[in-house]
């Protein structure tokens, strides 16, 4: 059993993102097969074990939804790092 950041006394939470990408130019046609399937993958058995056992949090996005969570993402890492003095002035 896994324990969290909090669970440990840090007041810590990082999403690290697992993802499928598809190249810019497939069709609207081929993007809805790839979600159908993926959104089928995640109600298998096999899947739901997996996220339960890697304590991992089990949200599916696609499309707008997905570019929202990335720019907001890089927005934060951008912030954190930056913070931390990581990023060349």
């Amino acid at each position: 059993m896994s324990t969290t950041c909090k669970e440990e006394g840090l007041d810590v939470q990082y999403l690290m993102l697992r993802a499928m990408f598809l190249p810019g130019k497939v069709t609207p046609e081929q993007q809805a097969f790839y979600v159908d399937l993926f959104q089928k993958v995640t109600q298998t058995p096999e899947y739901k074990d997996y996220m339960e056992k890697q304590a991992l949090k089990p949200i599916f996005l696609t499309g707008n939804d997905m570019v929202k969570f990335l720019e907001e993402d890089d927005a934060l890492n951008k912030s954190l790092m930056t913070e931390a003095g990581f990023v060349a002035k």
